[in-house]
């Protein structure tokens, strides 16, 4: 599985529309690069947009135990483990788009997105839709959200919980990783090269040296901020202050 572009419009902090295409410069050659910005910059909601164009689920919602209803417009309510609290506040519409290559080879879109009614920030969330594509053929799936999603774990190759051990690593779940891919017994990560995403990395500490020198991939430290509100641009030489690791090549 490789990841080719992410897309997301309306999401958590991002407002309006953005795109990060991994097939040209300067992302198409570095290996490993850094996210990096201000609090509330929408480091983690390109994160969160990758996960809910493949799965339909949200890192930021893993450690929601508790069923509380918030409110949302007028009288409405939304649980809090509910993905469409990532939809903007003040908007009508948004949605996370990702190409994939497939472990079979093709090239893939999966786009995940949600509306109020009547397309005005005042109306009632709908429930969200799942649209996925075969770039190659042209091929739109055709199913229910569950069957969908079941075909796209088949088309990642992984679960969403392997997605989230091995391929993208959310919010302080970097010690963790470090520990797991030293246990044993891990079929993901005993049969997978890793490359992976992670947030709030600590600076290469030995340990994490270990790490990248397993990861035989290039070490280009390039940092991603917002630029003019329109989108994110790379820094080359701020892999220093890693806040966030995007690598490029997800899962071969």
């Amino acid at each position: 599985m490789k990841i080719i572009a992410i897309r997301l419009k309306n999401l958590t902090s991002i407002e309006g529309s953005v795109e990060i295409d991994f097939t040209v410069e300067p992302l198409s050659s570095a290996g490993i690069f850094a996210i990096s910005g201000a609090t509330g910059a929408g480091k983690s909601t390109l994160l969160d947009a990758l996960c809910l164009a493949l799965y339909d689920k949200a890192p930021r919602f893993a450690a929601s135990v508790e069923s509380i209803n918030l409110a949302d417009v007028g009288d409405n309510q939304i649980n809090q483990s509910d993905v469409r609290n990532l939809l903007r506040r003040g908007t009508s519409d948004g949605y996370a788009e990702v190409d994939f290559q497939g472990v079979d080879g093709h090239r893939y879109r999966s786009r995940w997105s949600v509306r109020r009614t009547r397309n005005k920030a005042s109306g009632s969330l709908q429930p969200q839709v799942l649209e996925v594509k075969d770039l190659d053929t042209e091929k739109e799936f055709q199913g229910t959200k569950k069957e969908l999603l079941a075909q796209l774990v088949e088309l990642v190759g992984l679960t969403y919980e392997q997605f989230t051990r091995t391929v993208l690593l959310a919010q302080n779940d970097f010690a963790t990783f470090l520990k797991s891919r030293a246990a044993a017994g891990c079929p993901v990560c005993n049969s997978h090269h890793l490359r992976f995403l992670a947030d709030d990395a600590e600076p290469c500490s030995s340990r994490s040296r270990t790490l990248c020198s397993d990861s035989k991939t290039e070490k280009r430290g390039m940092g991603i901020s917002e630029h003019a509100g329109t989108g994110y641009h790379c820094n080359p030489g701020s892999g220093s202050s890693l806040r966030k690791l995007l690598v490029q090549n997800a899962v071969r």
